[in-house]
């Protein structure tokens, strides 16, 4: 009997596999994001598109112009939060904690 051609090809992974971060590396991405809109050395924009960042904290952070355009951010904690003027778009948001967070011109 002959095997398909479907059993002997690899699954492959999603296109829209999301890379996870843990909450140290996002720290660290906060942190340079942080210098960034400060203009210091070393600072460099938050681009966490199609990332995985579910159930951390981004509290109290300003993530103003962050890009978060397809992440899953399910049940992260994001009181009091500066998203102004960032991009949300397609993200995930299921469960969010966002009270207080400012979301002034972010789409």
């Amino acid at each position: 009997m002959a095997k398909s051609k479907a059993s002997k090809t690899k699954a492959k992974p999603s296109e829209f596999e999301r890379k996870r971060l843990s909450q140290h590396e996002l720290d660290e991405v906060m942190e340079r994001h942080q210098r960034f809109l400060d203009n210091a050395e070393n600072g460099q924009r938050a681009m966490l598109k199609m990332m995985d960042l579910s159930y951390l904290d981004m509290s109290n952070r300003v993530l103003r112009t962050a890009d978060f355009t397809g992440a899953k951010l399910k049940g992260v904690q994001m009181l009091g939060v500066n998203l102004e003027s960032a991009t949300l778009y397609g993200a995930d948001l299921t469960e969010a904690n966002m009270q207080r967070a400012i979301l002034d011109r972010s789409d």
